[in-house]
C-alpha cells in the first residue's frame, strides 16, 4: 500500500481516482495470496519435519556411539567431525533435488526449507549433546565422590549404570578420554553451524547460544 501511495505521489499525472483503483486492486491481491502464503508455509513446515524425522531420531545413539570410541580406547584426540555430521542433511539435500520449478519459485522453497529443517536439526542436536556432556559430567562427580571415599562402600550412579556397594572405580574413567569426547563433541556441533551457514540460513537460537556455551572444548 505505501509503494503504491508513493508511487502516487512522485508520478506525474497519476490522478487520485487512478491511485484509489490501484490501492484497492493492491489490496484485493495480498488477502486473496495471503491463505496461499499460510498454506505455503504449513506445507513447508510439514515437509522439513518429515525430512528432519530420519535424521534427528538416531541423534542420541551417534552420541552414545562418540562416548564408547573414546572410552579406555587410547585413540587419539579427535581432529575431525564424525562421519554422520553430513547425512543430517542428507534427506533435504534429496528433497531440493526434487524441486524442479521456476528458478525464483525454486530458490524461494528450498530456501523455506534449509531454514526450517536448520531450525529443527540444530534445536535437536544441542539437546542431545547437552544430554551427553551431563552425563560425562555427573560420572566425573561420581567418579570423584568415589575417590574420596577411598574404595568404601558407596552406591553411586553413574550415568546409565549403577555401581554396586563395594565396586572401586577409582582411574577408570581417565580424565583424558572425556576431554577426547568433549572435543568431538565440540567438532560436530562446530561442523553442523559451517554446514547450516552455507545454507544461507540461520541455526536455532538455542543452538548458537549451546555453541558459545562450549566453546572452550574447540580451543
Amino acid at each position: 500500500m505505501e509503494q503504491t501511495r508513493a508511487i502516487c505521489r512522485v508520478v506525474p499525472g497519476t490522478d487520485n481516482g487512478s491511485c484509489g483503483i490501484s490501492a484497492g486492486l493492491e489490496s484485493a491481491v495480498g488477502q486473496a495470496l495471503a491463505p496461499l502464503d499460510d498454506t505455503s508455509n504449513k506445507a513447508a513446515d510439514h515437509i522439513s519435519s518429515t525430512i528432519t524425522a530420519p535424521s534427528t531420531t538416531t541423534l542420541a545413539s551417534h552420541l552414545r556411539r562418540t562416548t564408547s570410541q573414546f572410552r579406555h580406547t587410547n585413540r587419539p584426540s579427535p581432529s575431525t567431525p564424525s562421519p554422520y555430521i553430513s547425512s543430517l542433511f542428507a534427506y533435504l539435500e534429496s528433497t531440493e533435488s526434487k524441486i524442479t520449478h521456476d528458478q525464483a519459485t525454486s530458490e524461494r522453497i528450498k530456501h523455506m526449507l534449509r531454514s526450517r529443517v536448520a531450525t529443527r536439526v540444530s534445536q535437536e542436536f544441542a539437546r542431545v549433546c547437552a544430554d551427553a556432556l551431563a552425563t560425562i559430567s555427573k560420572t566425573e562427580a561420581s567418579l570423584l565422590r568415589l575417590r574420596k571415599s577411598r574404595g568404601s562402600n558407596v552406591r553411586v550412579d553413574v550415568g546409565d549404570v549403577v555401581v554396586p556397594s563395594g565396586v572401586d572405580l577409582r582411574g577408570k574413567v581417565p580424565e583424558a578420554d572425556n576431554d577426547k569426547i568433549r572435543r568431538q563433541i565440540w567438532l560436530d556441533v562446530d561442523q553442523v553451524a559451517r554446514i547450516v551457514r552455507g545454507y544461507g540460513v540461520e541455526t536455532d537460537p538455542e543452538f548458537a547460544r549451546f555453541v558459545d556455551l562450549i566453546q572452550p572444548f574447540g580451543i
